[in-house]
């Protein structure tokens, strides 16, 4: 493995973990709306960690978007791969 292969994969794995701590949210649909019918501002990303994510500033039931999560994750992984096979360097005879 060269150096440019050991720097895809690092930032390839930096992005996962990124995708990890920040996963995507998804909620019921009477929680994006108030009674009014008008959207309320509810950020789609917030740190695992952070106390939003459980629902203290919001309605408590919210969860992971589990489906695009993994879908990013692939897509990640994907590019990371094929950037990955782009760099081995060519064999000469």
């Amino acid at each position: 493995m060269n150096t440019t292969q050991r720097v895809i994969l690092i930032a390839g794995l930096l992005l996962v973990a990124l995708c990890a701590f920040f996963p995507p949210r998804q909620y019921l649909p009477y929680q994006t709306a108030n009674a009014s019918g008008i959207t309320i501002g509810i950020p789609p990303r917030v740190s695992f960690f952070s106390s939003d994510f459980y629902g203290s500033s919001y309605d408590s039931r919210m969860s992971i978007d589990v489906t695009r999560l993994l879908a990013e994750i692939l897509i990640i992984g994907a590019l990371t791969g094929i950037a990955f096979l782009l760099t081995t360097p060519s064999q000469k005879h």
